[in-house]
């Protein structure tokens, strides 16, 4: 006989009937009368169809069962009734939590190894979950699908591997640079000071397709050139952008700040027959005000004492662009 399981996940079958045996009495195994029919009570054995078999069909063993005496000659034989009591579950395992999409970025040319452990539970219960491809697997470019099964489920999710955005280094300067040049306005040359750097996990190194802008207004101005790095005095804001062999770009904005704390040298010269002392007022070092014109007044004095003054101005000019 067999019980069919229909669409169940799992069934418990428990058997329980009695084994007749009827035979002559002369061999004295079972039969106590002529005829001589004996009862002999089975205990419920519980039989579980794992779900792998099912939908199907499970089958009890066989009815009729010989019985030998010692001598192995058969005696009689049992026959086997079996009350069956099976108990199906109906609900199906489910994925808990469900199944989603994974979305990582490719950290080589052949795409990424993407791990995953998804979880199954049948009333509560923990199910084994196996997949396909399996997690630690390779995944090249683009979307993979992954089957998953926990008994009778089956669920699918998509395993996507994208190229990663190019990466800037950490570099931009985050203090001002000193003005050091006058020409074409005072500013600084940041060249070998400051040089943006990127780079991607498939490409590599990308620092020489990066391309710099001076943002201003709301627009964007190519830099190139020798000129490229040189900055005014106060605050400039430039972006630097690249984009890599997938088409994927990036940018960052970075400050670059020029300020000019180098005091003025103010030096006079003095010829005499004797050797001489120059004293300037205000004093060599001094500071002087944006905008406004100072004289400097030089005496020079020789080892007789004699004294001879002269004047030139400081003329500390605003930077250009800068508020009036």
């Amino acid at each position: 006989m067999s019980i069919h399981a229909g669409g169940a996940s799992t069934c418990t079958i428990n058997g329980l009937g009695q084994r007749l045996c009827t035979g002559s009495s002369q061999f004295g195994q079972l039969a106590k009368a002529t005829p001589a029919t004996s009862t002999i009570n089975t205990s419920p054995v519980p039989t579980v169809i794992p779900a792998a078999l099912i939908p199907s069909s499970f089958s009890v063993p066989s009815a009729f069962v010989t019985v030998s005496n010692a001598a192995s000659v058969p005696v009689c034989t049992l026959l086997l009734s079996v009350k069956v009591d099976a108990t199906c579950d109906p609900t199906p395992p489910v994925f808990d939590p469900a199944l989603d999409d994974i979305s990582v970025d490719a950290t080589s040319a052949a795409g990424a190894v993407v791990t995953y452990a998804p979880t199954a539970t049948d009333t509560g219960a923990p199910v084994a979950v196996t997949c396909n491809p399996a997690s630690g697997s390779q995944f090249a470019f683009g979307t993979t699908p992954v089957t998953c099964t926990a008994g009778v489920t089956t669920g699918t999710f998509n395993v996507i591997v994208a190229a990663a955005a190019p990466a800037f280094a950490a570099n931009a300067p985050t203090s001002p640079f000193e003005a050091t040049v006058n020409t074409p306005y005072l500013g600084t040359s940041v060249a070998g000071l400051y040089t943006p750097s990127a780079s991607d996990p498939v490409d590599g190194d990308l620092s020489a397709s990066i391309e710099t802008f001076l943002v201003s207004n709301d627009q964007q101005i190519s830099l190139s050139g020798v000129d490229a790095y040189i900055f005014p005095l106060g605050s400039t804001q430039i972006k630097n952008t690249v984009t890599n062999s997938f088409g994927v770009s990036s940018e960052e904005l970075v400050t670059i700040v020029v300020v000019d704390t180098t005091k003025p040298v103010v030096t006079c010269t003095a010829t005499d027959a004797a050797p001489v002392a120059i004293t300037y007022s205000p004093p060599s070092g001094s500071s002087f005000v944006v905008g406004q014109i100072t004289t400097v007044t030089c005496t020079a004095t020789d080892s007789s004492g004699n004294t001879a003054t002269g004047t030139f101005t400081v003329n500390v000019r605003k930077p250009p662009g800068s508020a009036k």
